[in-house]
């Protein structure tokens, strides 16, 4: 392994750090420019980045690279997985986020019957929850009123005519927005809508607390299938990266206190 490629950097702080831990040329690759510019005037030694859409790009890579993703969402762990099979590079990546898929849901990567064992995105959600009375980044409490928010804020982008599928009503915000009593008036802001009536937000408040209580009645059974789902889903990427031929190793990274999106998969050509 001579050279790193980060999928998903970032601001670049794990980029930065491998290749100055492994003395090796980094490459850290972004969708946001704004971040890519970030990471750059931050970059230092032998680490440099790119703005580069992955889905729609294909990086050049090659045998002798690792390619890197840490908490790389969705669907963009498979993509990774993809590009670097068809370079003959190696893996190494712990996914989040099951759910951030641009299609419906999430096909196996392993061949059989593809329409059968497809999972949807609301059926993905599972995986992303903390089964903890804390949160890693909030408290319980901060949490669901983030969750009772985000819901308020999706009906009420439907109440106002447009197709929001779960988790769209975050599209062009930063998720720890929800945690902010103005979501909805920056949400419609970022989609040049006219502001919200004060009927509109006690209508969108009083919906998202009724979802949010409906939701919270099946907080067992999301306790119970997520963490189960969510290594159905790693195996297959394992299982995919090894009928390429390529020698695999999963397992847990750290613990879940730090973390609950734990599981790493760590992969080289055979």
């Amino acid at each position: 392994m001579t050279r790193v490629i980060d999928l998903g950097a970032g601001h670049g702080h794990l980029t930065r750090h491998l290749a100055e831990a492994l003395n090796v040329d980094a490459l850290g690759l972004e969708r946001d420019p704004a971040r890519v510019s970030t990471a750059q005037a931050l970059a230092a030694g032998r680490a440099q980045f790119v703005a580069v859409d992955l889905f729609a790009d294909a990086p050049d890579l090659g045998p002798r690279d690792l390619v890197v993703g840490l908490h790389a969402c969705g669907a963009l762990s498979d993509r990774l997985i993809e590009l670097a099979v068809a370079a003959g590079a190696s893996v190494a990546f712990a996914s989040c986020c099951l759910h951030k898929c641009a299609t419906a849901g999430r096909a196996p990567l392993m061949p059989g019957d593809r329409d059968a064992l497809t999972i949807s995105r609301g059926a993905l959600g599972l995986a992303n929850i903390v089964t903890g009375a804390v949160g890693i980044e909030a408290t319980l409490r901060k949490n669901v009123e983030a969750r009772t928010r985000r819901a308020g804020l999706r009906w009420l982008l439907r109440q106002r005519g447009l197709t929001v599928q779960e988790g769209d009503e975050m599209n062009g915000l930063n998720r720890r927005r929800a945690h902010r009593p103005d979501l909805l008036a920056r949400a419609l802001a970022v989609r040049d809508l006219p502001p919200a009536s004060p009927a509109e937000i006690a209508a969108a408040e009083a919906e998202g607390q009724r979802v949010s209580d409906r939701v919270r009645r099946w907080s067992v059974a999301r306790r119970m299938f997520g963490r189960p789902l969510e290594v159905q889903i790693n195996l297959d990427r394992a299982m995919a990266l090894a009928s390429a031929g390529y020698a695999v190793e999963i397992g847990t990274l750290w613990p879940v206190e730090a973390s609950p999106r734990n599981i790493g998969v760590f992969a080289r050509p055979g």
